[in-house]
């Protein structure tokens, strides 16, 4: 058996920003061409007028300063306000695969390897944008890579498993290098935060302090859920790793660790790495 690795990791983050200033002034332009479409309705009273945006609202209401996007000028035109994305005939890579690309060639980098030194890609995502054919093979055929590609699709199990695999093929001596690619996002909720957004969606304070007792109960459920959750894996990755290490086991810290991870990771930025 083989010692495995995670040699190198790589990301993909979307190459343009959109600042608070820029979507204000795009979405505020849209409001005046919407009421202006619509102002016999809103004279009549049938349809309410779209009011202003502002940064102070946005930065109050959400806490985002700035978010990245792969397309800003479709979203800040006033006549869209969505990004253009043009159409791709299925002979084409699709454009999940593609940013899947250029995450796996950041991890080839930061490990010193090309395409030749994998023998396998697997490829981890809750959602494809393609059924066929498989994002896995996409991104092979473009990296170059020669040997297996295909797609797990488990949902929120997808990255565990996929990263199993890659470790056992490497362990058993099958491949040499494995590229995992997965994407995912992580939504984190600032408690602070909350504070300051639920006073400016809630300027009525009878309807404020409703809110804030609401979310004072969710918050608490979410943070017992998640206390427990943190015990729960915390007791299953000491376990596995007491276990593995007691009958001789190879890498007992690798599937503690694995374990634990696994109930911390949601599907959506995408996350490549090479197991060696």
């Amino acid at each position: 058996m083989h010692r495995v690795a995670i040699s190198s990791t790589g990301i993909f983050v979307p190459p343009e920003t959109i600042t608070n200033e820029e979507l204000v002034h795009a979405y505020n332009r849209y409001a005046a061409l919407e009421n202006a479409r619509n102002a016999q309705a809103i004279a009549a009273g049938t349809q309410v007028a779209l009011t202003d945006s502002s940064v102070e609202f946005i930065e109050k209401a959400s806490g985002i300063q700035s978010r990245y996007v792969l397309e800003k000028q479709g979203v800040l035109d006033p006549e869209r306000m969505r990004p253009r994305f043009t159409p791709r005939p299925d002979t084409d890579i699709s454009l999940m695969a593609e940013i899947g690309v250029k995450a796996c060639q950041d991890a080839l980098t930061a490990a010193g390897k090309t395409a030749a030194d994998v023998d396998g890609l697997i490829c981890a995502a809750a959602n494809m944008q393609r059924p066929y054919p498989a994002m896995g093979v996409e991104i092979q055929t473009a990296l170059g890579i020669n040997g297996y590609a295909f797609d797990m699709n488990v949902a929120c199990s997808s990255a565990t498993f996929a990263i199993e695999l890659a470790y056992n093929a490497v362990r058993t001596g099958q491949s040499r290098a494995v590229l995992v690619v997965i994407y995912l996002g992580f939504l984190l909720a600032s408690r602070r935060a909350f504070g300051r957004k639920s006073a400016r969606l809630f300027p009525d304070v009878g309807q404020l302090s409703q809110w804030q007792r609401m979310f004072q109960r969710v918050r608490n459920a979410t943070d017992q859920y998640m206390a427990l959750q943190t015990f729960k894996a915390a007791m299953i990755a000491v376990a596995t790793g007491a276990i593995t290490f007691a009958v001789g086991l190879p890498n007992a810290p690798f599937w503690a660790f694995l374990l634990f991870l696994a109930a911390y990771i949601q599907p959506g930025l995408v996350k490549s790495g090479i197991l060696t």
